[in-house]
């Protein structure tokens, strides 16, 4: 009798835990599962803002040094499209940019010591990882390049005959972007058609189309 009675007050113990356990379990609320980390938006409005130096061999000073600011729109992970306006300063005087001096009494004049290019831009980013450490990304540029000679006489049918084109190919790294958000780096490849003096004869010259191209360094952000 002692057993039996040792048994159903075991039995009665479980029971009863298991009761309680259960209701333990129905009033604890579900565990939902960790939310995964989610990228900021990619897409909307974007600025690129750089410093740049080019240095450029043909028609052209050696060494230009300049501020370009780009807006646009980021249309995904992986493009970017806007528009660009520069300004560029001739620092290191070139030989090549000068008229000959016996066609202005004596005068000595530079040519193209300014230029602002205005241009169409767009960028691809390479790799589809959210916020890398580095990302790289191509750049093409492509418009009009206002360019023209300072302290010289250009008559209206010289200066509206001269090219103004403007083009340009870029390699860079994006350095630990968030969203639109990145310092970048960038090498590229600027041409652009200046104008250049062309000696005709001992007193006589005229301003012709030049090609100045060459290797630029660019450091900058965008936002």
């Amino acid at each position: 009798c002692r057993a039996a009675c040792a048994v159903l007050h075991l039995q009665q113990e479980a029971t009863a835990k298991g009761g309680r356990d259960e209701r333990v379990d129905r009033k604890a609320p579900a565990k939902s599962p960790a939310k995964s980390a989610t990228a900021a938006p990619i897409k909307g409005y974007q600025s690129i803002v750089f410093a740049d130096a080019d240095m450029l061999f043909g028609a052209g000073s050696p060494l230009y040094l300049g501020i370009d600011y780009i807006g646009g729109y980021r249309i995904n992970r992986g493009l970017f499209l806007g528009l660009g306006v520069g300004v560029n300063i001739n620092v290191i005087d070139s030989d090549n940019n000068y008229l000959p001096d016996h066609l202005y009494d004596g005068k000595v004049y530079p040519l193209g010591n300014f230029k602002m290019p205005l241009y169409l831009y767009g960028r691809g980013y390479l790799g589809s990882r959210p916020n890398p450490a580095v990302q790289p990304f191509l750049g093409v540029a492509a418009g009009y390049n206002i360019s023209f000679p300072t302290s010289v006489d250009v008559t209206r049918e010289q200066s509206t005959s001269l090219c103004r084109f403007f083009g340009e190919f870029e390699f860079g790294l994006n350095i630990k972007p968030k969203s639109r958000k990145a310092l970048f780096v960038s090498l590229s490849c600027p041409i652009y058609c200046t104008p250049k003096y062309v000696v005709t004869s001992r007193y006589e010259g005229k301003i012709v189309n030049g090609i100045g191209a060459g290797i630029s360094l660019k450091f900058g952000a965008s936002f």
